[in-house]
């Protein structure tokens, strides 16, 4: 370990950091010092999470060595009946954090949920991972208790921060739901009156019950709900299926052209649930009345299984009701007045004479008829859609947190990013890249070899596929195309690496926003290039995208300084196309070739690209040019060619043998790769450890990781449980291929080897 200091916090580091992680490290310690939010753009191969939680947990540690200064003698009596009691097992785990597998083995060894000890155990957490919807969403917030006061709340991966933020204050609902969940209303109300007058029949023979003892106890309870205001609810969503249509039908509606039905501000639906007797004031008694509902008729589901839909419907109008409440509340509408939204505001939101007109212009209620089918009757949708991100956000930040830091490899052009998102960013970060900027040929294409016809991706000038082209792929390469189901892309990706291990090489065919655009490590010979055919816009005419522009149209027309609907619609495309540039360079040492096939990336906006790439764009003649240029790249680093070919040799071998199987132990959990970038063997600390004859007894022998995989072959099998692990990486290695020249009839075994990075 690495101890940099950085503004006064002491930062624990697996290794030297880079300039570009001391520079990110910075601004996340300026952030959380100032209690300020950031937005920070690094790119893929930086290490951003990394430098991410080893900043944030350095701080966090600064703060808890304060603490104990100021009260030692009372931190020294709790470690000490900490330590003295089994409580401590439940609390950690040896080695690090308990991941699932570590909390079912405690739970059983204490009897308890795993589960309900988690969400024990976060309430005092230093470090709690959630899916964004947990965070972002008040709803939720508020059902798993989740407080965040004076927490450090961190979005990583928040180039789709945006989008989430208005997904979650947005719902649909239809006409057809709403029939269904009047049908189980009434099925509950009937149920519950059905049992009613069972319980009054078993009271008038209460005497002869209690005598016998024969009266069941269980049924003398309250009733789950009041039938009186069941009924009630029921009335008022007969008048919500009549106010609905009449919403429908209202003149005010906008017509838009190319989306069918009508438009409306957020607001009109706020207005329908009223006009329906559905008070905007009462929503929680709404909402807690259905719950015991829905509770009710589940518990009935349990004894009867063949009713598992019941409250499905109920269900949903709950949720539907909970939304429009939160997203036209009081809170939103400090929100969305309140750029600064500090801690604190909450307190005062109930003295705000709520302008629901000012929230609802950020919403749009859109409505159209579905026609029928043969399985599904003609109804009539309604969507209720957010079309800013800044409402989620506010309030999430009125909730008391400290700081917000949403970070991404992909937030160019970072302006508009942190304008959209609607905080006021203290800081923010367009990181260089680990990597030189010779590392990377960044071309645009705008041309092509034959002919020089101008390449150009949009739907007007697409023409039909060729056979012969693909035919020529397939005898050149291993061809590959993303699956549409998620479950076949394993397969897949296992043939394009099989391909590329070959020598032959191979091509993936993907679409960017797919499942291969995020998340996959494409490193070294895996991916030396990337083309990208086009510009990934959204689909033009999708309803959601017409009322997006339609929207931004209306914020443009009141402050010319806005963005434009244009201009987002740009930055969408562009962003999805840095995606797909990142998966280029995955380290320091990696090397490729980003080539942009469209004559429209040439005039683009050189700040849509990620600040890294923009100094090694260059516009290329023709795709000949490209070719020449790129061939000339690889010629220069045939060493590394060859290097990366070695190791994927190496692991082809040993998995065809079946052999070797390395994997590295992370807080607890086995991940199956071995770590990233060189590795550096280190026998200084396992002198002895008996060894193969013609094992190479040299020390600080850097190996790639094929050869360390050959190497392990090597080393003879041996329980090693008192070697001690005194360095960064806990590496199981489980050979069945042991040295026979020291221990022919040793079976497969488990040894451990201290590894760090070069």
């Amino acid at each position: 370990m690495v101890t940099v200091n950085i503004r006064g916090v002491d930062v624990m580091f697996p290794f030297s950091p880079y300039e570009c992680q001391l520079a990110y490290m910075d601004k996340v310690i300026e952030a959380i010092d100032m209690k300020f939010d950031t937005a920070l753009e690094s790119p893929t191969g930086t290490g951003k999470t990394l430098s991410l939680l080893c900043s944030t947990l350095g701080w966090l540690q600064k703060q808890k060595l304060m603490f104990q200064a100021s009260f030692q003698d009372v931190a020294a009596q709790m470690a000490t009946e900490t330590s003295t009691s089994d409580l401590n097992e439940i609390f950690t785990v040896d080695g690090g954090v308990p991941d699932i597998e570590d909390m079912v083995t405690i739970g059983r060894r204490h009897s308890m949920c795993p589960f309900y000890r988690c969400r024990q155990m976060q309430e005092t957490a230093e470090l709690v991972l959630l899916p964004y919807n947990y965070i972002i969403d008040p709803h939720l917030r508020k059902i798993h208790k989740v407080d965040l006061s004076g927490s450090i709340v961190i979005f990583d991966e928040a180039h789709n921060l945006e989008s989430v933020c208005e997904s979650v204050v947005s719902v649909e609902f239809s006409s057809i739901n709403i029939a269904m969940a009047i049908e189980e209303l009434k099925d509950a109300i009937e149920t519950l009156r059905s049992e009613t007058e069972e319980l009054r029949s078993e009271l008038d023979n209460s005497t002869q019950a209690f005598s016998t003892g024969l009266l069941d106890t269980g049924k003398q309870k309250g009733p789950p709900f009041e039938i009186s205001e069941a009924a009630i609810l029921l009335n008022m969503l007969f008048e919500l299926e009549v106010k609905i249509e009449e919403t429908f039908n209202d003149k005010a509606g906008l017509n838009v052209e190319g989306v069918p039905g009508k438009v409306f501000p957020g607001d009109r639906l706020l207005k329908t649930f009223e006009d329906s007797g559905i008070s905007f004031d009462k929503a929680d008694v709404f909402t807690k009345l259905l719950h015991d509902v829905i509770d009710y008729l589940q518990r009935e589901t349990d004894l009867k299984p063949l009713s598992a839909e019941r409250g499905k419907n109920l269900e949903l109008l709950k949720s539907f009701i909970s939304v429009v409440h939160v997203s036209l509340s009081k809170e939103a509408a400090l929100a969305i007045t309140n750029k600064k939204s500090m801690p604190g505001n909450n307190i005062k939101s109930e003295k705000i004479n709520m302008d629901t007109k000012r929230v609802g212009r950020h919403f749009k209620l859109y409505m159209v008829k579905e026609e029928g089918t043969s399985t599904k009757p003609a109804c009539t949708v309604i969507k209720f859609w957010c079309f800013t991100s800044a409402i989620a956000m506010r309030s999430l930040k009125m909730n008391g947190v400290r700081t917000i830091i949403v970070t991404s490899g992909t937030l160019s052009p970072l302006e508009n990013f942190t304008k959209n998102i609607g905080l006021d960013f203290g800081s923010t970060l367009e990181n260089e890249h680990a990597a030189k900027g010779d590392q990377v040929i960044a071309a645009i294409v705008g041309k092509s070899p034959i002919n020089k016809y101008a390449l150009n991706g949009s739907f007007a000038q697409r023409e039909g596929s060729s056979k012969s082209y693909w035919d020529s792929m397939l005898e050149a390469k291993t061809v590959v195309v993303e699956p549409r189901q998620k479950n076949q892309l394993t397969q897949v990706r296992f043939e394009f690496t099989q391909g590329v291990r070959s020598g032959q090489g191979a091509m993936f065919f993907a679409v960017c926003r797919g499942k291969v655009s995020e998340g996959i490590d494409f490193s070294d010979a895996d991916s030396r290039a990337v083309c990208i055919v086009g510009i990934p816009f959204p689909p033009l005419m999708d309803v959601r995208i017409c009322l997006k522009r339609l929207y931004i149209n209306e914020l443009a027309a009141a402050d010319k300084k806005a963005q434009t609907s244009d201009e987002w619609y740009v930055t969408e495309g562009y962003r999805a196309v840095n995606q797909a540039i990142g998966r280029v360079i995955r380290h320091v040492n990696d090397f490729g070739v980003v080539a942009l096939l469209d004559e429209r990336f040439a005039t683009a906006r050189r700040e849509y690209f990620p600040s890294w790439l923009r100094g090694s764009l260059k516009v290329f003649n023709d795709v000949s040019e490209l070719i020449t240029t790129a061939s000339r790249f690889f010629s220069e680093r045939k060493m590394e060619v060859k290097r990366s070919s070695v190791a994927l040799m190496h692991a082809t071998k040993n998995e065809s043998r079946g052999s070797t199987v390395v994997r590295k132990r992370t807080s607890g959990a086995v991940v199956n790769e071995v770590a990233k970038g060189r590795i550096v063997l280190d026998y200084a600390d396992y002198s002895g450890l008996p060894v193969c004859k013609d094992e190479p007894l040299v020390k600080k022998e850097p190996v790639d990781s094929g050869s360390l995989l050959s190497l392990c072959d090597d080393i003879s099998p041996r329980r090693s449980q008192s070697l001690p692990i005194v360095d960064n990486f806990d590496v199981s290695i489980e050979s069945s291929q042991p040295c026979t020249a020291s221990q022919p009839n040793s079976q497969p075994i488990r040894k451990k080897l201290k590894l760090t990075l070069d």
